[in-house]
């Protein structure tokens, strides 16, 4: 869920023609998110498991009542934070 729908199909993308860069971009962001939340835990544990909670449980009361997929904008933030913990260190490996 967390990069949506996936669907290469012609009718599909007639309806959807913006879903292919979409689906890069969702995709490309929760990577960046599981290695920041990598990182996050290689530094400090306590404050990854605060990070891992929240993207592990919060989901799963959507999951159960609503049937829209509007339910992980709320941990939109969370997920662009993890990202930009993964680019932050990047760039300071290839600076230092």
């Amino acid at each position: 869920m967390w990069t949506g729908y996936w669907s290469f199909d012609g009718a599909y993308l007639k309806d959807e023609p913006l879903d292919p860069p979409n689906i890069f971009v969702d995709t490309t962001m929760s990577i960046l998110a599981l290695l920041g939340l990598r990182r996050v835990f290689q530094r400090n544990s306590l404050l990854a498991m605060r990070f891992a909670i929240v993207l592990a449980i919060f989901p799963l009361a959507y999951y159960f009542s609503h049937p829209e997929t509007y339910y992980f904008r709320p941990v939109d933030p969370l997920i662009v934070v993890l990202a930009a913990v993964t680019l932050v260190a990047r760039k300071a490996q290839v600076a230092g």
